[in-house]
């Protein structure tokens, strides 16, 4: 529930800046309103269900709807200037199975959706804890978190 609402809330403090940087990378987007360049620069992906429909609540709460927020299915085959992760996992299940580890597939099409930035909202430490090899501990190494967190 905190990181949906964190979600949220990073969304609105951050929104004038994306729409500035949307606009940049694409003159057409000048022509439609800031809440309809939203919804074509970001996307949000989370492995489950619940977690995307507790984000969809906290940006309707904030003003900020048609977003496509869900699993990975709702972003493939298409792409986002930003695409934020919402791992769900926290601090204390860093050793239990996570979803996204059980295959490639679930992590490689979110982080290929990102056009320009890929950001997580999610424990660092959550992250390869298992197995280094694993997706989450491959995208580890590729994060700003790599070595710096354990």
């Amino acid at each position: 529930m905190r990181k949906a609402r964190r979600i949220a809330e990073w969304l609105q403090e951050e929104k004038e800046r994306i729409v500035a940087y949307a606009r940049a990378a694409d003159a057409r987007l000048m022509e439609i309103n800031d809440g309809e360049v939203l919804q074509k620069a970001v996307g949000i992906v989370t492995p489950f269900k619940q977690q995307a429909a507790l984000i969809r609540q906290h940006l309707r709460q904030i003003g900020i709807t048609g977003l496509t927020v869900g699993t990975v299915h709702s972003l493939q085959g298409d792409e986002r200037l930003l695409v934020l992760f919402s791992s769900v996992y926290g601090n204390n299940d860093g050793h239990r199975g996570k979803f996204y580890d059980r295959g490639h597939n679930m992590l490689n099409v979110a982080v290929s959706r990102a056009k320009d930035a890929f950001i997580v909202f999610g424990h660092p430490r959550v992250f390869g804890a298992d197995n280094p090899a694993a997706p989450s501990g491959l995208l580890r190494t590729r994060l700003a978190i790599g070595a710096g967190a354990s």
